[in-house]
Protein backbone atom coordinates (compact mmCIF):
# COMPACT_ATOMS: atom_id res chain seq x y z
CA UNK A 1 0.00 0.00 0.00
CA UNK A 2 1.08 3.73 -0.42
CA UNK A 3 3.44 3.88 2.83
CA UNK A 4 3.01 7.19 5.23
CA UNK A 5 6.44 6.25 6.91
CA UNK A 6 8.79 2.89 6.43
CA UNK A 7 7.20 0.23 8.42
CA UNK A 8 9.06 -2.50 10.10
CA UNK A 9 6.44 -5.84 10.75
CA UNK A 10 7.34 -4.68 14.99
CA UNK A 11 6.50 -1.02 14.61
CA UNK A 12 2.84 -2.33 12.82
CA UNK A 13 2.13 -5.07 15.36
CA UNK A 14 2.84 -2.26 18.24
CA UNK A 15 1.00 0.44 16.35
CA UNK A 16 4.06 2.91 16.70
CA UNK A 17 3.75 4.07 13.31
CA UNK A 18 1.23 5.72 11.19
CA UNK A 19 0.02 3.73 8.71
CA UNK A 20 -3.07 4.23 5.86
CA UNK A 21 -6.71 3.38 6.90
CA UNK A 22 -7.39 0.36 5.92
CA UNK A 23 -4.27 -0.94 4.96
CA UNK A 24 -4.76 -4.21 3.40
CA UNK A 25 -7.88 -3.71 1.60
CA UNK A 26 -6.98 -3.15 -2.00
CA UNK A 27 -9.32 -1.26 -3.01
CA UNK A 28 -9.02 1.44 -0.20
CA UNK A 29 -5.04 1.46 -1.16
CA UNK A 30 -5.99 2.43 -4.64
CA UNK A 31 -8.03 5.07 -3.87
CA UNK A 32 -5.34 6.18 -1.62
CA UNK A 33 -3.24 6.52 -4.24
CA UNK A 34 -6.02 8.23 -6.36
CA UNK A 35 -7.50 10.28 -3.94
CA UNK A 36 -5.45 10.57 -0.95
CA UNK A 37 -8.14 8.84 0.75
CA UNK A 38 -9.78 5.32 0.97
CA UNK A 39 -12.52 3.79 -0.65
CA UNK A 40 -15.81 6.23 -0.82
CA UNK A 41 -13.38 9.62 -2.02
CA UNK A 42 -15.25 11.25 -4.16
CA UNK A 43 -12.05 13.90 -5.86
CA UNK A 44 -8.59 12.41 -7.11
CA UNK A 45 -5.72 15.00 -7.77
CA UNK A 46 -5.80 13.75 -11.57
CA UNK A 47 -9.27 15.54 -11.30
CA UNK A 48 -8.78 18.74 -9.19
CA UNK A 49 -5.59 19.23 -12.19
CA UNK A 50 -8.60 19.09 -14.56
CA UNK A 51 -10.33 21.71 -12.38
CA UNK A 52 -7.52 24.14 -12.77
CA UNK A 53 -6.68 23.35 -16.45
CA UNK A 54 -10.16 22.67 -17.61
CA UNK A 55 -10.60 26.87 -18.32
CA UNK A 56 -7.53 27.08 -21.01
CA UNK A 57 -9.45 24.55 -23.54
CA UNK A 58 -11.85 25.60 -26.14
CA UNK A 59 -13.78 22.18 -25.25
CA UNK A 60 -13.81 21.16 -21.40
CA UNK A 61 -15.34 17.92 -21.58
CA UNK A 62 -12.28 16.58 -23.17
CA UNK A 63 -9.70 17.80 -20.35
CA UNK A 64 -10.19 14.75 -17.81
CA UNK A 65 -9.79 11.53 -20.06
CA UNK A 66 -9.81 7.82 -19.12
CA UNK A 67 -9.25 5.14 -20.90
CA UNK A 68 -9.45 2.52 -18.73
CA UNK A 69 -13.00 2.88 -17.08
CA UNK A 70 -14.70 4.79 -14.15
CA UNK A 71 -11.92 6.13 -11.69
CA UNK A 72 -11.92 8.70 -9.07
CA UNK A 73 -8.59 10.00 -9.76
CA UNK A 74 -10.45 11.69 -12.56
CA UNK A 75 -12.97 13.25 -10.57
CA UNK A 76 -12.75 16.54 -9.69
CA UNK A 77 -15.14 19.57 -8.04
CA UNK A 78 -15.97 20.63 -11.48
CA UNK A 79 -14.48 18.18 -13.57
CA UNK A 80 -15.81 15.21 -14.87
CA UNK A 81 -14.15 12.02 -16.64
CA UNK A 82 -14.93 11.29 -20.21
CA UNK A 83 -14.01 8.06 -20.49
CA UNK A 84 -13.16 6.63 -24.20
CA UNK A 85 -12.67 2.77 -25.17
CA UNK A 86 -9.66 1.30 -26.87
CA UNK A 87 -10.87 2.36 -30.33
CA UNK A 88 -11.59 5.78 -28.91
CA UNK A 89 -15.00 7.58 -28.32
CA UNK A 90 -17.96 5.09 -27.46
CA UNK A 91 -21.49 5.97 -28.64
CA UNK A 92 -24.80 4.91 -28.02
CA UNK A 93 -25.23 2.15 -29.62
CA UNK A 94 -28.50 1.80 -32.40
CA UNK A 95 -28.53 5.77 -32.62
CA UNK A 96 -27.16 6.13 -36.01
CA UNK A 97 -27.49 3.74 -39.59
CA UNK A 98 -30.23 1.05 -39.28
CA UNK A 99 -31.68 -0.31 -35.98
CA UNK A 100 -33.11 -3.57 -36.62
CA UNK A 101 -32.88 -3.03 -40.25
CA UNK A 102 -34.97 0.32 -40.31
CA UNK A 103 -33.37 3.77 -40.19
CA UNK A 104 -37.07 5.19 -38.91
CA UNK A 105 -36.38 3.06 -35.45
CA UNK A 106 -32.57 4.45 -35.43
CA UNK A 107 -34.20 8.09 -35.61
CA UNK A 108 -36.70 7.35 -33.28
CA UNK A 109 -34.29 5.99 -30.58
CA UNK A 110 -32.41 8.75 -30.60
CA UNK A 111 -35.44 11.19 -30.53
CA UNK A 112 -36.14 9.09 -26.97
CA UNK A 113 -33.01 9.50 -25.40
CA UNK A 114 -32.25 13.11 -26.16
CA UNK A 115 -35.98 14.81 -25.89
CA UNK A 116 -36.57 17.20 -23.85
CA UNK A 117 -38.96 17.04 -20.74
CA UNK A 118 -40.54 18.30 -17.72
CA UNK A 119 -39.49 15.75 -15.56
CA UNK A 120 -35.66 16.62 -13.81
CA UNK A 121 -34.12 13.30 -13.84
CA UNK A 122 -35.97 12.56 -17.93
CA UNK A 123 -34.15 16.20 -18.78
CA UNK A 124 -31.12 15.64 -17.06
CA UNK A 125 -30.65 11.85 -18.47
CA UNK A 126 -31.41 13.79 -21.92
CA UNK A 127 -28.67 16.37 -21.07
CA UNK A 128 -26.22 13.79 -20.70
CA UNK A 129 -26.97 12.00 -24.10
CA UNK A 130 -26.82 15.15 -25.98
CA UNK A 131 -23.33 15.89 -24.64
CA UNK A 132 -22.33 12.59 -25.57
CA UNK A 133 -23.48 12.35 -29.10
CA UNK A 134 -21.83 15.51 -29.70
CA UNK A 135 -18.72 14.42 -27.85
CA UNK A 136 -18.54 11.31 -29.24
CA UNK A 137 -18.86 12.87 -33.16
CA UNK A 138 -15.88 15.70 -32.27
CA UNK A 139 -13.83 12.76 -31.12
CA UNK A 140 -14.47 10.59 -33.69
CA UNK A 141 -13.13 13.99 -36.28
CA UNK A 142 -10.84 15.40 -34.37
CA UNK A 143 -8.27 12.35 -33.14
CA UNK A 144 -5.60 11.20 -35.38
CA UNK A 145 -6.75 7.90 -37.66
CA UNK A 146 -6.05 4.27 -35.78
CA UNK A 147 -3.62 3.98 -39.28
CA UNK A 148 -1.13 6.86 -38.28
CA UNK A 149 0.69 4.98 -35.83
CA UNK A 150 2.58 1.69 -35.88
CA UNK A 151 1.51 -1.83 -34.88
CA UNK A 152 0.91 -1.99 -31.22
CA UNK A 153 3.94 -4.38 -29.65
CA UNK A 154 2.72 -7.76 -28.73
CA UNK A 155 2.73 -9.44 -25.21
CA UNK A 156 6.52 -11.50 -25.32
CA UNK A 157 5.16 -15.36 -25.06
CA UNK A 158 1.32 -14.85 -25.72
CA UNK A 159 1.26 -12.93 -28.80
CA UNK A 160 -1.66 -10.94 -27.51
CA UNK A 161 -1.39 -6.99 -27.77
CA UNK A 162 -0.11 -5.60 -25.15
CA UNK A 163 -3.13 -4.01 -23.31
CA UNK A 164 -1.15 -0.82 -21.62
CA UNK A 165 0.03 -0.03 -25.09
CA UNK A 166 -3.36 0.07 -26.66
CA UNK A 167 -4.56 2.12 -24.01
CA UNK A 168 -1.86 4.69 -24.24
CA UNK A 169 -2.07 4.17 -28.68
CA UNK A 170 -5.33 6.02 -28.17
CA UNK A 171 -4.21 8.68 -25.73
CA UNK A 172 -1.39 9.59 -28.28
CA UNK A 173 -4.37 9.67 -30.93
CA UNK A 174 -6.10 12.44 -28.73
CA UNK A 175 -3.06 14.29 -28.07
CA UNK A 176 -2.13 14.07 -32.08
CA UNK A 177 -5.94 15.45 -32.42
CA UNK A 178 -5.69 18.43 -29.80
CA UNK A 179 -5.90 21.06 -32.47
CA UNK A 180 -8.97 19.99 -33.50
CA UNK A 181 -10.22 19.15 -30.37
CA UNK A 182 -9.54 22.34 -29.00
CA UNK A 183 -7.50 21.56 -26.13
CA UNK A 184 -4.47 22.40 -25.12
CA UNK A 185 -4.25 20.85 -21.41
CA UNK A 186 -5.45 17.22 -20.80
CA UNK A 187 -5.17 14.50 -18.07
CA UNK A 188 -5.21 10.92 -18.83
CA UNK A 189 -5.88 7.69 -16.64
CA UNK A 190 -4.72 4.53 -17.73
CA UNK A 191 -4.13 0.97 -16.22
CA UNK A 192 -2.27 -2.02 -15.79
CA UNK A 193 -4.28 -4.76 -14.03
CA UNK A 194 -3.08 -8.28 -12.55
CA UNK A 195 -0.44 -7.54 -10.11
CA UNK A 196 -2.48 -9.15 -7.22
CA UNK A 197 -0.19 -12.64 -8.37
CA UNK A 198 -0.49 -14.33 -5.25
CA UNK A 199 0.68 -17.86 -5.89
CA UNK A 200 1.60 -17.14 -9.69
CA UNK A 201 3.93 -14.27 -9.10
CA UNK A 202 7.32 -16.13 -10.86
CA UNK A 203 5.40 -16.41 -13.83
CA UNK A 204 3.57 -13.48 -14.01
CA UNK A 205 5.83 -10.70 -12.52
CA UNK A 206 8.21 -10.65 -15.62
CA UNK A 207 5.41 -10.55 -18.24
CA UNK A 208 3.67 -7.68 -16.24
CA UNK A 209 6.64 -5.36 -16.01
Amino acid sequence: GPLIVPLTKAAYESGSSPRPRNLFSHSDQQSTWQAHAPEGASVGWGGRLGDILGSTNASRAFTAISVSGSAVWLSGRDTMQYQVGANGANGIAGIEGSLFGSTAAAGALRAIVTADSTNLIARTHAGVARRAIDAQASLAAGMLPDASLEALPRVPGSGAENPLAAQLRVVARMIGGRASLGVQRQVFFVSLGGFDTHDGQVGNQGRLL
